[in-house]
């Protein structure tokens, strides 16, 4: 009989409280170091959402390889010498902490940013990564030869690894990035890091000990056989896969769809990140936390609705639409680990389980974040994925098996369940042309029908995996085909590593339009005789406008003019004879779409000569020699996301040693969910800094400029006379009815920001 060590005080602690705080240690630091460093790398790629995505399929894949070597070695070694071997790995890895960008990595290349970026994340952070993913299957497997109580299915100690992640990642952002710099983040890693190992050489010597106590290998087989479920199969281990994909995929998604239209910083990664290890944690709860039956039947209409919201939505409900998709990602992630925890395997084929479960979530993630991007031009991974979801479905309508008791389904059912959603389909391609045909309250009863069709005969169709996923993707193809239908016409749509760009005709009457994202940037009258008027956030009535025209007015016309950021190349028409130009843009795309004249007019027209320099603008621009600008404008939003290493006490520094003397700095800060002038009035005050703010009034559109639009843009210059010249005189002799200059307003106690510190949660406007 094997003894109980959780009922022998006396004797050793319970192997389940160091085994259990180990794990919880290694998820800690492993969940650390992702958020952590992917903050140090965004200023390398200008804050990109692909930075986060490519950064998710490194870390998915290197912990697929710590998978698999814990595997190997837990398979094909004694326990003593699976515990040298993994105490070496952790010492060798020790070698490339403390974590760091090494100076061999400072400049991105101008092609290839996926590539250079997983090189980057391999050797700054490949070796400590790969010790500490494979540490938890590892233990758990140990733990197995200590003859506990619960050794015989340690699964539950992989939901102590996700709780120590979860917690990890919710530190993150509230505590630790605002309150220590990245190089003190870097060194509490570190050390934190050498007490892990120090536990890991205890588990070791704690499983060591108990194995010699244990009853013989075949009582041992005895005690421990799982007598459900022997060894896996191979249509076993494919469901592992796919059960780990579709989760994987949606994280991806979901975190795409957020921080293209927010902002590219770790807090809003963390949000559906957090979400899905929260899954890992209920599902493989020793006792079920959350019924499966809820999750199955809140599932339902929520696919349906993302998969229809997915394909078209207005930036005016983005959060409606985020708090939708981020519940459909923990609700699906929940259905789906649920179906991973009812399938494992017994103790033996631990490591294996892990294994595949780790190479359904490095496809899922490559699908999203690379794959999908180089294959589509529309971002359909998220409806497609949420089609995935609803075939792994558990069936729970069983009319057919009654029906039909020699068979689980039946050929006429899978036929019927085919040909009903091919039909939905047809006569959804059928009407898409006569919504096309039609207008106004015709239009709209005709969509409304069929909304409501697609809606019902989906949900009834819940119970059968195939008939469902079928009919979830007949209302993506539906919300696709009704956005194709809608007035507007896309010349152009191209998606790249810095997100989707799409050329819009007839969105405004007579307009080419620039959208990126759910957000315009940039707007051209496609009239000969109007082609040269600045639209959107760069009208004379904005304050790139003013500031040109205070400068003219001063007859202090800048004689070198940088921009970092192109997007359509509007304020290229505000130059004048004898400036030279110089635009900074990180996306070839948009420098393509901007110079080469097949769509906007603006580059080719006003300033044929302008520079273009393809790179991230804060690293690039450190190449010009200093007093080099009269002028530099900062816009350089991708949707609107805030690449946040623009704007720290480093980045202003470097601004100003590349400007003349009498420098003025324009800054664009105009965003939907940020208020960022605390961020730029403390950076001002540190700096010793002039500034003034421009916030257009749009309150009163002009019909005859309909792409006119509010904007928030901010001045600086060393010396407040220098700016007073150009703000507060030309406001008193050029009365405008779209606003004044003005000082800004600071928030006290507001700490500036710099590259190693930056607290976003303090900006965030409420909805």
């Amino acid at each position: 009989m094997s003894p109980s060590f959780v009922a022998s005080p006396g004797r050793v602690a319970s192997p389940l409280l160091v085994f259990g705080s180990t794990i919880f240690l290694s998820a800690w630091l492993l969940f650390q170091v992702q958020p952590m460093f992917a903050k140090m790398a965004l200023p390398l790629l200008g804050g990109a959402p692909g930075v986060w995505n490519t950064a998710l399929v490194f870390f998915q894949a290197v912990l697929l390889l710590g998978y698999l070597y814990a595997h190997f070695i837990g398979t094909h070694l004694p326990l003593k010498l699976q515990v040298i071997v993994h105490l070496a790995l952790l010492a060798v890895a020790f070698v490339a902490l403390p974590v760091a960008i090494g100076t061999a990595w400072q400049g991105p290349p101008e092609t290839m940013p996926v590539a250079w970026l997983l090189g980057l994340l391999g050797a700054s952070v490949g070796l400590p990564f790969l010790a500490l993913s494979a540490t938890s299957p590892l233990l758990q497997r140990w733990f197995g030869e200590t003859g506990h109580e619960s050794a015989r299915d340690p699964y539950f100690l992989y939901g102590a690894s996700n709780l120590g992640s979860l917690l990890a990642l919710l530190a993150y952002p509230l505590v630790i990035e605002p309150q220590l710099a990245l190089a003190d983040q870097s060194l509490i890693w570190t050390l934190s890091y050498v007490v892990l190992a120090l536990a890991i050489a205890a588990c070791g010597c704690v499983a060591f000990y108990f194995l010699r106590r244990k009853p013989q290998p075949e009582q041992r087989i005895a005690r421990t056989t799982n007598p459900v479920l022997g060894a896996p199969t191979l249509k076993l281990r494919l469901k592992w896969v796919a059960f780990a994909f579709v989760p994987s995929g949606l994280l991806v998604s979901v975190t795409t769809l957020m921080t293209t239209d927010l902002v590219a910083i770790p807090l809003l990664w963390i949000v559906p990140l957090t979400l899905y290890l929260l899954s890992f944690v209920f599902v493989f709860a020793r006792r079920q936390i959350v019924p499966e039956r809820w999750m199955i039947l809140i599932q339902t209409p929520l696919l349906v609705a993302t998969a229809l919201i997915a394909t078209w939505y207005v930036s005016k409900y983005l959060y409606l639409v985020i708090g939708l998709v981020l519940v459909t990602l923990f609700v699906t992630a929940m259905v789906c680990h649920r179906r991973l925890v009812e399938t494992r395997p017994p103790a033996r084929y631990l490591t294996e389980f892990y294994v595949w479960m780790s190479l359904g979530g490095i496809l899922g993630s490559a699908f999203a974040a690379l794959l999908g991007p180089l294959v589509f031009d529309h971002v359909i991974e998220l409806p497609l994925l949420c089609a995935a979801a609803a075939f792994l479905r558990p069936r729970t309508d069983r009319t057919d098996e009654k029906l039909e008791p020699r068979f689980t389904i039946s050929a006429s059912a899978v036929l019927r369940d085919i040909s009903f959603p091919v039909a939905a389909l047809s006569l959804i391609v059928t009407l898409a042309p006569r919504l096309e045909a039609e207008g106004g309250a015709t239009k709209m009863l005709l969509l409304a029908l069929l909304m409501l069709f697609a809606m019902v005969f989906t949900m009834l169709s819940a119970g059968r995996p195939l008939r469902f996923g079928l009919c979830v993707a007949a209302v993506a193809m539906f919300g696709f085909q009704f956005s194709a239908s809608s007035s507007t016409t896309v010349v152009h749509r191209e998606r790249t590593f810095f997100g989707t760009h799409i050329l819009k005709r007839d969105a405004q009457p007579g307009y080419l339009v620039f959208v990126h994202g759910n957000t315009v940037h940039g707007a051209q009258n496609e009239s000969p005789a109007r082609r040269r008027e600045r639209n959107t956030y760069y009208h004379t009535g904005t304050g790139v406008g003013r500031a040109f025209a205070a400068f003219t007015a001063a007859g202090r016309a800048p004689g070198k003019v940088a921009a970092i950021g192109l997007g359509a190349g509007e304020i290229a028409c505000y130059r004048s004879e004898g400036q030279a130009w110089t635009f900074f843009e990180i996306d070839p795309a948009v420098a393509r779409i901007a110079a080469s004249g097949n769509w906007f007019r603006f580059l080719p027209d006003c300033a044929p000569d302008a520079r273009i320099v393809i790179g991230d603008g804060r690293l690039t621009i450190a190449r010009e020699p200093a007093g080099t600008f009269d002028l530099l404008v900062v816009d350089a939003f991708a949707s609107d996301s805030i690449p946040s290493h623009l704007v720290t006490r480093e980045a202003f520094k470097l601004y100003f040693e590349k400007m003349t003397p009498r420098g003025v700095v324009l800054v664009h800060i105009s965003n939907r969910y940020l208020d960022l002038e605390p961020a730029l009035a403390a950076l001002a005050r540190d700096a010793k800094l002039a500034t003034r703010l421009f916030d257009t009034d749009a309150s009163k559109p002009d019909p005859d400029f309909p792409m006119r639009f509010k904007s928030t843009w901010i001045a600086f210059a060393r010396d407040d006379a220098d700016l007073a010249s150009l703000t507060d005189a030309f406001d008193r002799t050029t009365p405008s009815e779209w606003g004044k200059w003005r000082a800004l307003k600071e928030r006290p106690g507001f700490r500036v920001w710099t590259d190693d510190y930056s607290n976003i949660i303090s900006l965030v406007r409420m909805p």
